[in-house]
This record gives C-alpha cells, sequence and structure tokens, in this order.
C-alpha cells in the first residue's frame, strides 16, 4: 500500500476553474480562430477557459494553445496575460512529469504577475509549484509553499483552492508517515468540497478518506465516490489513479487477484491514451508485482520493462524497486545470468553513489581545514582590527548619536505632516465620489421620469390627436386643393410620435429596463451602422445602476468614436461571468495621444470616468494617433 501512496498525484489547481466546457476537442481549432479578431483582453478569455477545459482531456493540445497564447501575449506586452499562460505551461509540463519546464515557467508565471500586480495568479502559480516539488521529492518544500498560500485563499473565501490545499498537504503527511495530521486535513477538507460544489475535490478528498477506513467495503464506496466525481469532471488524470487505488487495495487487502488486474489495467489504458508518464511507471510496477506473484513470468517481464522506461531515472529508490523486481523476474524465469547482470549493475551502481558520496566528504574536509587555517590568521588580524575600530567608534558615537536623534525627530514630523495631507485628500476623495453618485442617481431617475412622461403622456396625447383627425378625414368632405395640406399634417403628426419615441428611447431604454444589458446593448448597435456586437459568457440581471452605467458608458464611447474617430468599424464586446462584467469597446479610426487629451481636460472621457469610477470600476484606454481606440471597462457585480 505504502509503494501506491507515494505514487498519488497531489491536486492540481495551478490554475482557475473554466467558465465552459468545450464539447468537441475537433471543433476547438476553428472556434479559437473565429475569436483571433476580436480585442486581445477578449480573445485571452476564450483561449484560457479552452486550454483550461483541454488541461485533463488533451494535455499535449493544452500545451500547445499555452505556447500560441504566451507567444502572442509576450509581443502585445501584456503581462498579466503572459502570467496565465505561463502558469498553464507549468502546470501542463507537471502533469506530463516534466519537472524542469515545470518549475521554469511557473517561476516566470510569478515574475510575471507580480509585475501586473495580479496577487492570484501569482499565489496560484506559487500553489503550483508546491505540487512541482512534491512531485520532485521535496515534501518539507511542497508543505512550506503551501501553507504560505492558505491564508490568502481563506480571506477571499476561495473554498476551493483551501479545500485542495488542505488535500494536498494531507497527501504530503501521508507519505511521510504522519497519518493521523492526514486523517485530519482530510476531514478538514470535506466541507470545503461542499461549500465549492467542485467535483475534482470532492473525489480527491473521498479517495483520501477511504485511505484511512479501515472496513474494506465501506473503504470501496469512498473510493466509488471519489471516482463518480472524476468521472463528472472529465479528470481522467484522478480518474486513472483512483482505478489504480481500487485495483491495488483489492490486491493487498482482499487478494482479489482478477479484480486487481482488471482495475489496474483500465488505469493503464487510460495513463497510456494521454500520455501520463508517471503514473504509465507506477501502474506497470504494480502490474509487474502481481504478475510476479501469479509466477507469470513473460508478462512479469513486460510490465517491468515498462516501468522502466518511463520511471524517473534520477530517483534512486524507485530505480533500487525496478532492479528487484527484475530480480524476482529472472529468477522466476531461471535466467540466472540476466539475474548476476542486474546484481552485478546494482552493486556498481551503489559503489559508484558511495565514492561519490566519500569524495565529497573528503572534500568537505579539505576545505574545513584550509577554512580553519585562515579563519585563525583572520582571527588574529581582526583583534587588531577591532582595537583601533573600537576607539574611532567611541570618538563617534556621541556625534551619530545626536545627528540620528534630529534626523528621528524630522521624520516623525514629516510623517504627521504627511498624513494629515493624505488625510485630507482622502475625504475630499470620498466627498467627491459621494457628489458624482448623487448626480448619477439623479440624472438616472430624471432620464426615466422625462422618457416614461413623453412616452406615456405626450406620446399617447400625439396618438389620440392622429386618431381623431383621421376620423375627421371620413366625415368631412376636403376640398381638392386642401387634400394634400391635410394629409401633410397627419404625416407630421406620425414623425412627431416616432421623433419623440425616439427621444424617450434615448432617455431610457425600454429594453434595458426590462430585459437587461445584453438586449439593450445589442437593440442600441443595431440601430447603428459599422457598429458590431458581441456577447460572451452568461447572461443574467445585475444590479440596476450597474446596467444603466454601462449602457451610458457603452454608448458615450459609441458616440465619441462616431464624432471624432473617423472609423469605419466600431467593435462592442460585453463578458459577463458570475463575478464581473467587462466592456470593451473598440475602433480602428484615427486614434489620439492620451498625454495630449489629458492636457486638454477633455470633458467626455472625464464624465465616462466619473461614472466608472462611482461605482467602484476599472477603466483602461489604448490608444495612439492612427492606430484606433481600444477602451476597457470593468465592474464587479
Amino acid at each position: 500500500m505504502c509503494r501506491f501512496i507515494c505514487s498519488i498525484v497531489l491536486v492540481l489547481l495551478g490554475f482557475q476553474v473554466a467558465k465552459a466546457q468545450v464539447s468537441d476537442i475537433r471543433k476547438t481549432d476553428s472556434i479559437l480562430k473565429s475569436v483571433d479578431t476580436l480585442a486581445p483582453k477578449a480573445r485571452n478569455k476564450v483561449y484560457q477557459n479552452t486550454i483550461i477545459s483541454l488541461m485533463h482531456v488533451d494535455v499535449k493540445r493544452a500545451l500547445n494553445y499555452s505556447h500560441m497564447g504566451l507567444e502572442r501575449s509576450s509581443m502585445e506586452k501584456d503581462t498579466a496575460a503572459m502570467a496565465a499562460y505561463a502558469n498553464f505551461l507549468g502546470v501542463g509540463y507537471w502533469m506530463v512529469s516534466q519537472i524542469d519546464s515545470s518549475v521554469l515557467f511557473l517561476r516566470k508565471s510569478i515574475v510575471w504577475a507580480d509585475l501586473a500586480k495580479d496577487e492570484r495568479r501569482s499565489l496560484l502559480s506559487r500553489f503550483a509549484l508546491a505540487n512541482t516539488f512534491s512531485k520532485a521529492g521535496m515534501p518539507d518544500s511542497a508543505i512550506s509553499y503551501f501553507y504560505s498560500v492558505l491564508p490568502y485563499f481563506e480571506k477571499v473565501s476561495d473554498y476551493k483552492s483551501i479545500g485542495a490545499t488542505k488535500v494536498n498537504i494531507a497527501i504530503l503527511y501521508k507519505n511521510m508517515g504522519h497519518n493521523e495530521q492526514a486523517k485530519q486535513l482530510f476531514n478538514e477538507a470535506l466541507p470545503y468540497a461542499e461549500k465549492a460544489d467542485d467535483p475534482t475535490l470532492y473525489g480527491n478528498v473521498y479517495r483520501g478518506m477511504g485511505l484511512f477506513e479501515a472496513d474494506f467495503e465501506k473503504r470501496i464506496i469512498y473510493y466509488n465516490r471519489a471516482l463518480e466525481n472524476f468521472c463528472k469532471a472529465g479528470n481522467v488524470f484522478e480518474e486513472s489513479v483512483t482505478l489504480a487505488t481500487i485495483g491495488w487495495d483489492s490486491y493487498t487487502v482482499k487478494g482479489n487477484t482478477a479484480k486487481a488486474l482488471d482495475f489496474l489495467h483500465r488505469a493503464l489504458k487510460l495513463s497510456e491514451g494521454h500520455e501520463f508518464n508517471t503514473l504509465i511507471a507506477d501502474q506497470s510496477g504494480q502490474l509487474a508485482d502481481i504478475y510476479i506473484s501469479t509466477k507469470e513470468a513473460a508478462k512479469a517481464e513486460e510490465y517491468t520493462q515498462k516501468a522502466e522506461k518511463y520511471a524517473e531515472k534520477d530517483n534512486q529508490i524507485l530505480m533500487q524497486r525496478l532492479e528487484e523486481r527484475l530480480l524476482s523476474v529472472y529468477i522466476l524465469k531461471g535466467d540466472v545470468n540476466k539475474a548476476l547482470e542486474v546484481y552485478k549493475n546494482r552493486i556498481a551502481r551503489i559503489t559508484k553513489q558511495n565514492e561519490e558520496r566519500m569524495l565529497n566528504t573528503l572534500s568537505e574536509k579539505e576545505v574545513k581545514y584550509e577554512t580553519e587555517k585562515k579563519e585563525l590568521r583572520i582571527a588574529l588580524l581582526e583583534k587588531q582590527r577591532k582595537l583601533i575600530v573600537l576607539l574611532s567608534l567611541l570618538g563617534g558615537f556621541v556625534l551619530v548619536l545626536v545627528i540620528v536623534l534630529i534626523a528621528v525627530k524630522q521624520k516623525v514630523a514629516s510623517q504627521k505632516r504627511k498624513l494629515a495631507e493624505q488625510k485630507i485628500i482622502q475625504l475630499e476623495q470620498e466627498k467627491q465620489l459621494i457628489a458624482t453618485q448623487a448626480l448619477l442617481e439623479g440624472e438616472t431617475a430624471e432620464r426615466t421620469r422625462l422618457s416614461k412622461d413623453l412616452h406615456d403622456g405626450l406620446g399617447g396625447l400625439l396618438s389620440v390627436t392622429k386618431h381623431k383627425i383621421s376620423n375627421l378625414k371620413g366625415n368631412l368632405t376636403i376640398p381638392d386643393d386642401q387634400v394634400e395640406v391635410f394629409n401633410s399634417a397627419l404625416e407630421m403628426i406620425e414623425s412627431s410620435i416616432k421623433e419623440l419615441r425616439r427621444v424617450a428611447h434615448n432617455l431610457m431604454p425600454e429594453s434595458l429596463l426590462r430585459y437587461g444589458l445584453n438586449a439593450a446593448l445589442g437593440d442600441f448597435c443595431k440601430s447603428i451602422e459599422n457598429v458590431q456586437y458581441q456577447f460572451y459568457g452568461m447572461e443574467k440581471r445585475i444590479d440596476e445602476k450597474t446596467e444603466v452605467a454601462a449602457y451610458r458608458v457603452v454608448s458615450e464611447l459609441v458616440n465619441n468614436a462616431l464624432k471624432h474617430s473617423s472609423a469605419k468599424v466600431i467593435n462592442v464586446q460585453l463578458v459577463q461571468d458570475n463575478e464581473r462584467i467587462s466592456l470593451n469597446v473598440y475602433d480602428d479610426g484615427c486614434g489620439f495621444d492620451r498625454e495630449v487629451v489629458a492636457q486638454k481636460h477633455n470633458g467626455g472621457l472625464k464624465n465616462i470616468e466619473s461614472r466608472v469610477i462611482s461605482l467602484n470600476g476599472r477603466m483602461d484606454i489604448i490608444s495612439a494617433p492612427g492606430k484606433g481606440t481600444e477602451v476597457s471597462v470593468e465592474f464587479k457585480i
């Protein structure tokens, strides 16, 4: 059992959960090509969600898309996107056991995330790096990294990451023989799996709880729950691990060889189909052990050689176990020469290790001796130097003390003054924010009232007037020379009604109030030539203030582009998920110099920025003369 426990791979959470799954992998290329024309932020969201969906299904394709994303975001100098793609590469290489590459990209991800001030991405990459240290056989470093990221996940109530971290630490403790600590952590992780309602986390918790269940039938129930959740999540990697766990326990606990072989072969088939090299090596070794016990020499040799092919050659414990299997196989076959050859190779390997260890020890002793001689000479010189330095220090100490006291007093006074100035600035900003919010709320209420009054009041009155005049036409005899004038008057009334409805709609669109932001933006963009609109994500109603503000921001940005940019195409995008909405307005017009516009105190952009800030939103503007303009706005919901 202990051999298999060492093979359990830690839960992978070095990336965020995908908001959407790719149902048909063969169509993925065409899907990604179709979004290449989108603005960078929208395109990256689609790319990243696709990579996450593929990670446990087709890791090679996920790595390929991650390299493509990293190359493009590097050209665009988007450090936040670079950090995300490097994180995906680190996780993907971890899954295919390329540890050096995994560490390289995860360290890059941390650096880029820190530059982009993306705290969450930095911590998730540290989390993934902890997984990598664990796989490299460095449990102390791995546990230290896991505990370092746990406070952040607790602060932001990220239940999935909290549970996964506890599961990972529990597995490390189990492998180190600290069973009580491991059992406690698995039990602590279960409530977080329930809160997160995440099938992968449920699967890892149930599998871990099964390891400590003495009743074998109950243990299998836990394993089957784990298997059900991994299948639900589409997590082939963990599904293979769980199948192997059931098979190995059936062999070691119940002695059921047939059931063990069935489950281990199923697990190995999944691992080979997705090139999970670590699992291939471990599961082949387990099959070899069973075939040795059943004295099936040919199959035992076949699976021992496969385990050796995929094993990590720098893992001395694993290599020793492989040598023991080979010895058992050749003894079973009666092949004395090959058994002797394996034994001699093992002796040579151990002898080489001992020689290297001895040379290292002798070298250390020699260095220590030379160091002690140098330290003795240095100590004599140091005593003389200290006497001179002491006399100098005594003379300058009083002077330094006076200078320090003066500097401290000035620093304290300066800090008090800065704190007072910062407090005044903060109060002024809060006052301005409250005033802006009140102004926008008043503007929205007044627009709504005017829209309703115009539409229901004056609009209704004009409609009734038109109806009555139309009825009069049938009851009156109008001179021939006045018929055209009469009809012209009716047409003017009809035009007035349409114009009134347009003004009322612009004041407060009825579709915004009744159907929400996506419908209102779609209607708005359809009404204007050369304006394209795309929506991504999940559509749901949000706070009315945010909907109105988002609609006004888009309408003002589109109107600005129409007036000033001479754009041929204006692209409006809305991306919505459970936590935020992102708006992106891009035009291929003349663009502008941001510094020049800032010096002119452009009222339109200032009004838009004030509206965004009043709802704790964020606005980014990318523009340059002759290169078009892209404005991105994000609101938390």
